[in-house]
């Protein structure tokens, strides 16, 4: 009878796994439970493990005209003449006729050529450089050098034709920025979605219908977009948010361009009285006041065809002649006796030319049967009186907007019998401390037919030159009339969130019902009691131990609340009737060391969106913690809430794919999820099984294949025992889901306490095939009696998708007697 305790008697026992679930990185190998791993690179768990499926770029990175100059250096500014061109070494040394205006030791950045457009070459003899652009060194008054290594190497070039030149090749029109995006759909049909990107010169749309057709939206005259924006659709357009600035707005018709929201000062509601018609259960109000719409005018023309100019949002994006027939035909009250009326009125200047009169610069006139009211579906009034046989009306009843016929006629509900009376009306008046234009919010959430903005910001100036000065207060917010982008009420004693305590407001998240989560950088609340008049809102504190890192990281799923925080990703869950609770610890405590990597100065940059039953959240994330190396959001963490655990690490093979924005849209009938790069590439997730994701990663080049590197590297296996082991062999079993590509892996070995690590084969080599489409396989191994505490399996794909269904590992305990000598 042989005795336990030789290597050759030991029992062989196993280890394994039968389904994956997510990721364990806090604990020891060893200490993961049943279905953990240690790590997932590109990859995805659903019982089994598989390779994530591929991005696919739709469309390019955006460009027009030529790519972008965005180095800090001197540019030549101005065509320089070149007198004679050597070469020396691999230099070539530049002699321009003139001098050229540079100090010497300064790198400058210009284009060499014969012509202004440094089409063709002005160099001959032997081998010169061709045409193009080069970044020089200045090194004398006259002379610049650039490295160039020609076929010899010395001798001088012939300058040919009259001359050569060097120039800039600075392209204004050439997109250098991108800054922000967002999804619209078309509210005429039920089928057309786009993704919208801003860039530094216009507003790319982007159709997710094949061939993605890209168009521009104009921006108004002499405006660009030079920082982050928040674009967001609400209302039946898009607006366009930039802080400290005046907002922008589209209107979503085609061939119009994004204006000015209105700005300047607000004038608060006043009574006026209009004639109403009630028929058969609609009342119809024929807007005909002066005192709705006031304008400040600047002459233009004087006493002889004299002209004002409109306020900024009186420019409406429309195409000129649509623009014209709201005002050719309106009246300008002029005085208390003489009117004149809009005879001309040219859209790129908004000059109105009037019939006659005199008009006074900065004297306020009322703009009397313009055919546009100017008043929205869902805005409210209010009755200040009434005549004396009017039914069903009383005064201080207040009513909604149902809709606006006509461009100079309201109508709403009402009981009241058939006639026609003269009723006084006031819009609502403010709850607060008045009603404000949009105070130029760096961003908006969309709640309760409202939009809520932080309040960072005063208005002030006029409507045609509006000033918009910082409040030095950063943790106050502003909400928007009902169906109202416009108008704002300042309700500084419920919306002060914090009260002036070192925080600030990060993001705004719709909650349940009429609640609104404020997510502070150091702390959380809710704004309750929304609907209505806010005049009964409550602010209260949900809890001052976690605040949020980054706005776009705010997710809703279920009961949920995502975000990230300085600890990790943060949770908050619903328990008893909608009362909000953290829970215990971050749940990205299983993955903190990629946490730990997340660029301290970038991840309040980091975007997360639902999708899939997944928490998809992109992060900057350094190559290791302490070295600042990311330059966007390169890695996505994936979350995956039917595991309820972290399923992959999601990296792309190209260091230029940063991610600025997720936007879930419809690809044919059902949703998709895009990523919208910082180059403006629109792609698409999870396409097919590829081994490659196809990026757009540099507006000038076409797109790249970059290899989808995926691993699973599996728990430590130690037999339920803490001896030390000899491991014997493995088993994985396998099936290919790749219907172009045949499937191979490499199989890897690493066991602990020794420390070893060991390749072990490939798959095709140890069943004598690769697995075609559907094909399963039951792939076992020897790892040659690999000893150590522990052991782990590494799975690196090869080829094809391989869809890892389970692994298991086999050895037995050595060295297990304790012999005692005397």
């Amino acid at each position: 009878m042989s005795q336990f305790g030789s290597g050759m008697s030991d029992p062989i026992v196993s280890d394994g796994d039968k389904s994956f679930i997510g990721v364990n990185q806090r604990l020891q190998v060893n200490e993961l439970q049943a279905g953990e791993v240690r790590e997932s690179i590109n990859g995805r768990m659903d019982g089994f493990w598989k390779p994530r499926k591929s991005v696919v770029a739709r469309s390019a990175g955006i460009s027009t005209g030529g790519r972008p100059l965005t180095l800090p250096f001197f540019v030549i500014d101005a065509t320089k003449a070149i007198s004679n061109a050597t070469w020396a070494s691999g230099v070539v040394t530049l002699t321009t006729t003139a001098a050229h205006g540079l100090t010497v030791g300064e790198i400058a950045y210009a284009t060499l050529g014969n012509t202004v457009a440094g089409s063709v070459a002005p160099l001959t003899t032997g081998t010169p450089p061709p045409a193009g652009s080069y970044l020089m060194t200045v090194t004398g008054a006259s002379t610049l050098t650039f490295a160039y290594a020609p076929a010899t190497s010395t001798g001088t070039y012939t300058v040919s034709g009259t001359t050569g030149y060097l120039h800039s090749q600075l392209n204004d029109g050439a997109v250098s920025d991108i800054f922000g995006s967002c999804l619209y759909s078309n509210p005429s049909t039920a089928e057309d979605e786009f993704i919208l990107v801003a860039t530094n010169l216009d507003v790319k749309k982007i159709a997710l219908e094949s061939p993605y057709t890209i168009t521009s939206i104009a921006l108004p005259p002499s405006i660009t977009i030079d920082a982050e924006c928040h674009m967001l659709q609400a209302f039946d357009k898009v607006l366009i948010f930039r802080e400290g600035r005046q907002a922008l707005q589209w209107n979503g018709k085609t061939g119009d361009r994004f204006y000015k929201v209105a700005s300047g000062p607000y004038t608060q509601p006043s009574t006026f009285t209009l004639g109403t018609v009630f028929l058969n259960g609609t009342a119809t109000i024929t807007v005909t006041s002066g005192d709705l719409i006031n304008l400040s005018a600047s002459v233009v023309g004087g006493t002889t065809s004299p002209s004002v100019i409109l306020p900024a949002y009186f420019d409406n994006g429309s195409p000129a002649a649509e623009i014209d027939g709201y005002y050719v035909g309106s009246t300008i009250k002029l005085d208390a006796a003489a009117t004149t009326t809009v005879i001309a009125y040219n859209s790129a200047t908004r000059v109105a030319t009037l019939a006659g009169g005199t008009t006074v610069s900065g004297t306020t006139y009322a703009m009397t049967l313009l055919q546009d009211s100017g008043i929205n579906p869902g805005m409210a009034f209010k009755i200040v009186e009434v005549p004396t046989n009017i039914v069903s009306l009383n005064i201080d009843d207040a009513f909604v907007v149902a809709g606006t016929p006509f461009y100079n006629k309201v109508t709403y509900a009402s009981a009241e019998p058939n006639g026609t009376y003269s009723i006084s009306y006031t819009l609502l008046v403010s709850v607060g401390g008045g009603f404000s234009h949009m105070p130029a919010p760096p961003w908006a959430t969309y709640f309760q037919r409202r939009l809520w903005v932080p309040y960072w910001y005063e208005v002030g100036g006029t409507v045609l030159n509006p000033t918009f000065t910082d409040r030095a207060i950063r943790d106050e917010i502003m909400a928007s009339d009902i169906f109202d982008s416009d108008t704002y009420d300042q309700i500084a004693a419920q919306f002060r969130i914090t009260g002036g305590i070192a925080d600030y407001t990060v993001a705004m998240q719709p909650f349940y019902d009429d609640a609104l989560m404020v997510l502070n950088r150091n702390s959380l609340h809710l704004v309750v009691g929304t609907q209505g008049t806010l005049s009964d809102t409550i602010v209260k504190e949900l809890t001052s131990e976690v605040g949020c890192l980054a706005r776009k990281s705010v997710v809703i799923q279920g009961p949920n609340v995502l975000f990230l925080s300085d600890n990790g990703v943060y949770g908050l869950t619903f328990v008893e009737q909608y009362n909000l609770r953290g829970v215990e610890m971050p749940i990205s405590v299983n993955i903190q060391p990629y946490i730990d990597r997340i660029n301290k100065s970038l991840a309040d940059k980091s975007v997360g969106i639902y999708f899939n039953n997944r928490y998809w959240l992109a992060v900057p994330l350094d190559s290791r913690p302490g070295v600042p190396d990311a330059i966007g959001n390169n890695t996505v963490l994936v979350y995956n809430f039917l595991n309820k655990g972290w399923e992959s690490i999601d990296t792309y093979g190209d260091s230029r794919f940063n991610i600025l924005n997720f936007h879930i849209g419809k690809s044919g009938k059902r949703n998709a999820l895009y990523i919208v790069t910082t180059t403006g590439g629109l792609h698409e997730v999870d396409v097919n099984e590829a081994e490659n994701d196809v990026l757009a990663v540099d507006p000038a080049l076409a797109t790249v294949n970059a290899r989808i590197t995926a691993r699973l590297t599996s728990r430590g296996y130690d037999m339920g025992s803490l001896e030390r082991k000899r491991f014997t062999d493995t088993q994985i079993q396998m099936q290919s889901l790749d219907i172009e590509s045949d499937c191979n892996l490499q199989i890897s070995f690493t066991s602990n306490d020794p420390d070893a690590a060991e390749t072990i084969n490939t798959t095709s080599v140890l069943i004598g095939e690769t697995l075609g489409f559907g094909d399963t396989a039951n792939v076992r191994a020897r790892l040659g009696g690999i000893r150590g505490f522990t052991g782990t399996l590494v799975i690196d794909r090869i080829s094809g998708s391989p869809k890892v269904n389970s692994i298991a590992v086999s050895g037995s305990a050595t060295n297990r007697q304790i012999i005692t000598q005397s």
